[in-house]
C-alpha cells in the first residue's frame, strides 16, 4: 500500500474517508450522550473537543455547513473547561446535551451520502490475511499524510504527487519517513515537509482506563484515532499501518486476529508496530494467547491509570527521543556502505571507521549505543579492538556485535569470549540486522533507565512527595536486603474518610487542590529519611525505614491526629480532615513490595468494613494462622489459588538461554499474596509441601510445552523439598512426566537450599545422581563458603551454586574477596554461579566484576506471570 501511485490511493482515501464520515459523526455523538447520561470526565471532554473540531473541518469542505456550525459550537462550548480543569455545570450539561442531539438529527447532504454509500475499495494485492478481509478506511485527519501544510481538511482532489528516487551515494528514507512524509505537486513551491507525528488506534468503549490513555497517547504526540468496532480497525490496520495499537479488555476475544493483522503491517512497513492489550483475565492462557497474538505490551485489570500509562511509556519512550546510534567497524568499504544504508532506511543514526584503532578516538564523541565490529581488519583485530574499548569504563556494558564470514564456532566462542555480545555471519540478511540491533540497543536503553532509577535518589516535587513509583523502589531495595525480616521500620498506607461525599462536595479541581495540601502537610511531617506519595485516587504513601512496629502504630496515629486539626485552604468549611491508616512493618512484609501494599490495604478495607477508623497494623503472627493458611494452601492444592510467577536469570558474560526462577504464590482470602518464605514453612508442618513439588514441577512442564511450540526453549529453576528429595519414587514419576510432554530434562533445574542439603547430606547426594540421567540438574541455594557448603559439595553432584544474600550487596573487602575466590573455586569444578535479589547497577557490576555467570533480581525485570524478557537484547 505504501508503494502505490499517491494519486490512486489519494482519491481512493477520499471515497473511504466519505465512508467513514456518518459511523464517525455517529460514534461521537454516542459518546458524548454517554458522557451526559452517565457523567462527566475531563480527560474524555478533551478527546470530544478535537473529534468536533475535526469533523466540522471535512463537513465545511464537505458543504455539509449547517452540520459543521452545530460541530463547532460543540467544540466551542467544550472548551472553556479545559483552563482551569472543571467539570460542566448543569446549565452547560444541558448545552452540551442540545448540541449532541442537533449533530445526531442533522444528515448530510444526498451527495456525500451518495458517494459515502460507494465508497469501500478493496486494496489491490492480497484480498485475504488470515483469513480477514484488507478493507480500507481512513482515520481522523488522514489528508496530513499527504502534505506539509498545516489545513484540516482535505482538498477538493489530490494532486498527482511527485517522489524522488534517492541518489546511490544518499541513503534511502526511511520507512518511518516514508510513511509520514511526502513531496508537494512539483507545480507548487515545496516547503520543506512538516515533521509529522506518529499515529495510534485504540480499539475501546471508554471503559476506564481508556480516556487516560487517550490523553496520554495524545500528549506524547500520536494523531489518535479510536474505535468502537472490530472490523473497523481490521479494515485501516494493513491498509494504513499506525506505529501502536491499543486494544481494551472488551474486545480481547478478537485479539488473535488483530495480532495476526499487526503482524502483516509489520512485514509490510518493516518497523515496529506495538500492540497493547488489556485484560479483565490476569491469568497464564490469556497472557498466553497475548503473546501468540504478538503482544508487547499484557495489562491486567482493574490497575491504576497511572500504571497503565507508565507501562505504554516504557514501550515508546526507549524510541521516541533520539535515534539510535550505531559506530560501524568494518574496513571493507563495500559491507560499510551496506551496513549504513540498511540501518539508516530503519532511521538510525551511524558512524563508519574503516581503520579500527581509529574507533577509539570517535567513542567519546559519537557515544555509540552499539558497535557492529569486523573479526578481521588489518591494523588491529576485531577482538584486540574489543579488548581496548572494554577497558574504558563508560562503554564496558555497550554492545559489540561481531560480524565476519569466519564459520568456525572456535572463534565465534572466542569472540564472545573477548567481550563482545553477538555474533552475526556475513552474509547477514537486512532483516536480520536490523533485529539484532534494534533488539539489543531498545533492551540497553531499558537496562539503562532502571538503573538511573535505581541508583538516583527520589527526587522530591516542590510539596515534598515523590512520584509512587520511587516509593516501591525503595520498598523493593529495602526487602532484598538480608535482613529485611527482622528490620525496623516499613510501609503506611493513608487513606482520606468520605473521600467520595467530599470530592462530590469540593468538585475535581478543589479537590485536587485540597489532596496536594494534605500531601504536602505529610511530607513536612514525615520523618527525615521518609518517602510521601500519592497513591490512588485519595490515599497516600508512606514509606518509613527507622521505626519499630508498636511505634509505626504510634507514628501514623500522630500524623492521623495532627491532620485532622489542620485547616486547608482548599477545604473552604469542611469537616476535618481525617486518615485512616494501614501499616504494613518489614517484620510482616513476606519479603515483596506489592504483598505490603496490599497488605496494608487490605487493613483498611476490612476495619471500614466493620464500621471503624483509625490506625491498623498488620500483624505477621496475626494476619493469619497456621491452620488458616494449610487450609487455604489444600484447598488451592484442589482448585485454585496457587500460582507461580517468574523471573528471568540473565547472563552477564553473553549467554542468551532463556531461564527463568518459579516463585511459588498463594493468592488469601483477605487479599494478602503469600510468598514462599510464608507457605514453605507451613506446608512442611502440615505435610503438604511434596503435593506442593509436584504441583509446582508439573506446572513448569506444561509452561515449558507451551513456550517450546512457539520456538523457544526455556529452562525454569524450581525449589525441592527434602521430603520430595526423601521421595523414593519422585524420580520415576519425573521421568514419566518427561516423556509424557516430550521435554528434555535439561530444560528443568531443580534447586536444593544449602540449610536442607547440610542436614540430609546422604538423601541429597543420592539424589544429585539419581536425576543426571534424565538431563535433569541441580542447584544449589543459600550457598555461602565455608565447611558447610564444602561438605556439600564434596559428595554431591551439583551444576549450579546459587549465592546467599549477603554477596549481593558487597559493602566489605572481605566480602569481596570471599566472593571472588568462591566463583573461581565454582568454575574449577565445572560449576556456574547465579547471584539472586540483584535490585541495583552497583550490585550488578560488582558481580561481574567477580565472574558471576548470572543474575536475578528486580534489577532484571520484577516476577510476572508469564516467560515476557528478551534475552536476545539483554546480555551485559
Amino acid at each position: 500500500m505504501l508503494t502505490r501511485d499517491f494519486h490512486v490511493q489519494g482519491v481512493e482515501l477520499k471515497g473511504l474517508f466519505l465512508a467513514q464520515l456518518p459511523q464517525r459523526l455517529a460514534r461521537l455523538a454516542s459518546r458524548g450522550e454517554r458522557l451526559h447520561r452517565e457523567g462527566w470526565d475531563i480527560n474524555t471532554l478533551y478527546l470530544l473537543a478535537d473529534d468536533a473540531a475535526a469533523l466540522a473541518g471535512a463537513c465545511r469542505h464537505l458543504d455539509a455547513a449547517d452540520l459543521a456550525d452545530s460541530l463547532d459550537a460543540l467544540s466551542a462550548t467544550v472548551r472553556p473547561l479545559f483552563d482551569p480543569p472543571r467539570l460542566p455545570d448543569s446549565a452547560l450539561g444541558t448545552r452540551i446535551g442540545a448540541l449532541l442531539g442537533e449533530i445526531r438529527g442533522k444528515r448530510l447532504p444526498a451527495a456525500v451520502q451518495v458517494s459515502a454509500s460507494q465508497a469501500s475499495v478493496v486494496v489491490p494485492g492480497p484480498t485475504q490475511d488470515q483469513g480477514f478481509p484488507l478493507l480500507v478506511t481512513p482515520p481522523a485527519e488522514y489528508w496530513l499524510r499527504f502534505a506539509g501544510a498545516t489545513a484540516r481538511a482535505p482538498a477538493p482532489e489530490p494532486a498527482p504527487v511527485v517522489t524522488e528516487t534517492p541518489k546511490p551515494t544518499e541513503p534511502a528514507a526511511s520507512p518511518a519517513a516514508a510513511r509520514e512524509t511526502v513531496a508537494l505537486p512539483a507545480s507548487r513551491e515545496a516547503p520543506a515537509p512538516a515533521a509529522m507525528h506518529k499515529t495510534a488506534y485504540h480499539l475501546g468503549r471508554g471503559a476506564p482506563p481508556a480516556a487516560e490513555v487517550d490523553r496520554y497517547l495524545a500528549a506524547q504526540g500520536y494523531e489518535l484515532t479510536s474505535f468502537d468496532s472490530v472490523d473497523e480497525l481490521k479494515e485501516l490496520l494493513v491498509a494504513l499501518p499506525p506505529h501502536l495499537v491499543a486494544v481494551d479488555a472488551a474486545f480481547e476475544d478478537a485479539l488473535d486476529e488483530i495480532g495476526a493483522l499487526v503482524k502483516r503491517a509489520r512485514a509490510e512497513v518493516s518497523e515496529r508496530i506495538w500492540l497493547v492489550a488489556l485484560s479483565n483475565d490476569s491469568e497464564l492462557p490469556r497472557r498466553l494467547r497475548a503473546v501468540r497474538a504478538g503482544c508487547d505490551a499484557f495489562i491486567a485489570l482493574p490497575a491504576n491509570p497511572a500504571d497503565v500509562i507508565a507501562r505504554i511509556g516504557e514501550l515508546i519512550e526507549t524510541e521516541r527521543t533520539n535515534p539510535y546510534r550505531i559506530m560501524i567497524v568494518e574496513d571493507d568499504r563495500s559491507q560499510t556502505l551496506f551496513a549504513e544504508s540498511i540501518l539508516r532506511k530503519a532511521g538510525m543514526e551511524t558512524l563508519a571507521i574503516t581503520e579500527g584503532l581509529s574507533a577509539l578516538d570517535e567513542l567519546d564523541r559519537f557515544r555509540p549505543e552499539l558497535i557492529l565490529m569486523d573479526l578481521y581488519m588489518p591494523d588491529v583485530d576485531g577482538m584486540e579492538l574489543t579488548a581496548l574499548i572494554r577497558e574504558r569504563e563508560a562503554f564496558i556494558s555497550t554492545p559489540i556485535v561481531f560480524l565476519s564470514g569466519e564459520h568456525d564456532a572456535d572463534k565465534h566462542f572466542e569472540a564472545l569470549n573477548a567481550g563482545g555480545d553477538d555474533f552475526l555471519s556475513k552474509p547477514i540478511r537486512p532483516k536480520h540486522l536490523i533485529s539484532a540491533v534494534t533488539n539489543r540497543v531498545r533492551r540497553a536503553r531499558q537496562m539503562s533507565s532502571r538503573q538511573s532509577l535505581a541508583t538516583a535518589p527520589a527526587a522530591p516535587s516542590a510539596d515534598g512527595t515523590v512520584p509512587r513509583e520511587a516509593v516501591l523502589q525503595r520498598l523493593a531495595e529495602c526487602l532484598a536486603m538480608e535482613d529485611a525480616r527482622s528490620r525496623a521500620g516499613g510501609l503506611i498506607v493513608f487513606e482520606l474518610e468520605e473521600a467520595a461525599a467530599l470530592r462530590t462536595r469540593l468538585g475535581e479541581v478543589r479537590c485536587e487542590r485540597l489532596f496536594a495540601e494534605i500531601g504536602s502537610f505529610l511530607a513536612s511531617h514525615a520523618g527525615q529519611r521518609d518517602l510521601v506519595a500519592r497513591e490512588g485516587a485519595a490515599g497516600f504513601l508512606l514509606l518509613n525505614s527507622d521505626r519499630e512496629a508498636m511505634q509505626l502504630e504510634s507514628y501514623a496515629a500522630n500524623i492521623r491526629d495532627r491532620l485532622g486539626r489542620e485547616s486547608f485552604a482548599a477545604a473552604e468549611g469542611a469537616a476535618r480532615m481525617l486518615l485512616d491508616a494501614g501499616v504494613c512493618p518489614f517484620k510482616g512484609s513476606g519479603g515483596d513490595a506489592i504483598a505490603m501494599l496490599n497488605a496494608a490495604r487490605a487493613a483498611v478495607s476490612a476495619a471500614r468494613a466493620e464500621g471503624r477508623h483509625g490506625v491498623f497494623v498488620v500483624h505477621d503472627s496475626g494476619r493469619t494462622n497456621d491452620a488458616e493458611l494449610a487450609r487455604m494452601i489444600r484447598f488451592a492444592l484442589d482448585g485454585t489459588g496457587l500460582q507461580i510467577l517468574f523471573q528471568p536469570i540473565v547472563s552477564l558474560h553473553g549467554e542468551e538461554h532463556e531461564q527463568f526462577q518459579a516463585l511459588l504464590r498463594l493468592q488469601g482470602d483477605d487479599g494478602h499474596q503469600y510468598v514462599a518464605a510464608e507457605l514453605v514453612p507451613v506446608a512442611e508442618r502440615a505435610n503438604l509441601i511434596a503435593e506442593i513439588d509436584r504441583w509446582v514441577f508439573t506446572q513448569c512442564v506444561a509452561m515449558i510445552v507451551e513456550r517450546t511450540r512457539s520456538g523457544r526453549a526455556p529452562r525454569l529453576f524450581l525449589s525441592q523439598s527434602l521430603d520430595s528429595v526423601r521421595d523414593s519414587g519422585r524420580i520415576e514419576w519425573m521421568r514419566e512426566i518427561l516423556e509424557q510432554q516430550h521435554v528434555r530434562g535439561e530444560s528443568v533445574s531443580l534447586e536444593v537450599s544449602l540449610k536442607n542439603a547440610a542436614s540430609a547430606l546422604e538423601a541429597v547426594a543420592e539424589y544429585s545422581r539419581a536425576i543426571k540421567p534424565l538431563g535433569l540438574t541441580l542447584t544449589l541455594s543459600g550457598y555461602e563458603a565455608g565447611a558447610t557448603g564444602e561438605r556439600v559439595l564434596e559428595v554431591a553432584a551439583v551444576d549450579l551454586l546459587k549465592l546467599s544474600p549477603r554477596y549481593v550487596r558487597i559493602d566489605d573487602d572481605a566480602v569481596r574477596k570471599e566472593l571472588r575466590e568462591l566463583v573461581a573455586l565454582a568454575h574449577e569444578r565445572g560449576m556456574q554461579v547465579i547471584a539472586p535479589r540483584v535490585e541495583d547497577a552497583r550490585g550488578a557490576a560488582a558481580l561481574w566484576s567477580a565472574g558471576v555467570d548470572f543474575i536475578q533480581g528486580n534489577f532484571v525485570q520484577r516476577a510476572g506471570h508469564d516467560l515476557a524478557f528478551d534475552f536476545h537484547a539483554s546480555v551485559m
